[in-house]
């Protein structure tokens, strides 16, 4: 069964769409892109209606596009709407039942836009301000290049609350849906200059991507109005935190077999490209530690996922134009996944979606 892929990212070429025959190992670039706005840095699939393709264009004018697939002689889509994501570059999106989350990196905002399925529609918030929910953050961190004001960076639902990894504020707010719409509840603090860029919540143990840093902060997660207690704070190289100070770390996910955690490092010297740091999971039983590095041979790994059953992990590699597959070892004791196809082509790939 062949594989197909969408791939985001800083382009005006729209989606590309990547076709991967796991019985030859080939990756084919479909020659043709699907139409949307500029800079989809960050795409998505609709959890409910799999034809529906989510994007943000991270530009100052920041838009949501709404792209319904079609299957044909070759992968082809059509922009049903796009709205304002009031704000500036927004950089995530999360989608709810009724409404979809968009954080505006630059614009230090979120916006809760309602929408429903049948028939698909978004309240644009350009035109009908009472239908959005706007949220504004503020804070600085000692980084006077990255941390001059709030940068929203990922909008991740857990339980009943919103957390929001503010890389310019070195926190994490927490959200909880009032009468009016989502209010701040809380902060999670970092160290100061660690830049928060995404989280993940697993078996109670919540997972911050450090970018500034290098590093994984985990924390022992519970539900407001208490405050999670931190455990550790990890480096994402083996060797400590890099000299160089445009290593930065970027995406983290969970294994499918949920044993261990994977971080994307970017802008390593290494001719070899940039790496994975794997992480076994924190519980009771064990510690979280860092049990391998994996070489990409990709630079600046933005974006990677995990394919929908858990065989494969595509990573994309923005500045060079990549997109690389590995196939994960099933039984390892260090979350190994082996390299198995590449294509390159791509103009600056940050985000992938598995079909």
């Amino acid at each position: 069964m062949a594989y197909k892929l969408l791939v985001g990212g800083y382009t005006q070429g729209g989606l590309r769409v990547v076709t991967f025959d796991p019985s030859n190992n080939k990756l084919d670039l479909q020659s043709t892109g699907i139409p949307v706005g500029p800079d989809p840095s960050w795409i998505v699939q609709h959890p409910r209606d799999s034809s529906l393709i989510l994007a943000t264009s991270e530009v100052e004018d920041g838009k949501l596009h709404v792209i319904r697939l079609k299957d044909g002689e070759e992968l082809s889509g059509e922009v049903l709407t796009s709205v304002s994501s009031g704000g500036t570059y927004p950089a995530h999106l999360l989608v709810l039942d009724d409404s979809i989350v968009t954080g505006n990196y630059m614009g230090g905002s979120i916006l809760d836009i309602p929408y429903s399925l049948g028939p698909v529609s978004v309240k644009d918030h350009g035109s009908e301000k009472a239908q959005g929910v706007h949220i504004q953050f503020s804070g600085t961190g000692p980084n006077p290049d990255r941390q001059e004001s709030s940068h929203p960076h990922e909008v991740y639902l857990h339980g009943n609350e919103l957390l929001i990894p503010d890389l310019g504020a070195d926190k994490t707010w927490r959200l909880v849906k009032g009468d009016s719409g989502w209010e701040i509840k809380g902060a999670i603090e970092y160290p100061a200059g660690s830049g928060p860029r995404h989280v993940l919540i697993h078996d109670g143990i919540l997972y911050t991507v450090l970018e500034l840093s290098n590093e994984i902060a985990l924390h022992k997660f519970v539900a407001l109005p208490e405050t999670p207690s931190p455990i550790a704070v990890l480096s994402t190289f083996a060797s400590g935190s890099p000299a160089d100070p445009s290593m930065l770390a970027a995406e983290i996910l969970l294994s499918p077999d949920k044993r261990f955690i994977y971080v994307s490092n970017r802008n390593d010297p290494s001719p070899e490209g940039d790496t994975l740091a794997v992480y076994t999971v924190h519980s009771d039983k064990q510690e979280c530690k860092l049990v391998n590095e994996i070489r990409t041979g990709v630079k600046h790994a933005r974006g990677m996922k995990f394919s929908k059953d858990g065989t494969y992990l595509a990573v994309a590699g923005s500045h060079t134009g990549s997109l690389k597959i590995f196939k994960v070892v099933e039984g390892s004791s260090n979350g190994e996944v082996t390299a198995v196809a590449s294509v390159e082509g791509l103009e600056k790939p940050t985000a992938v979606v598995w079909l």
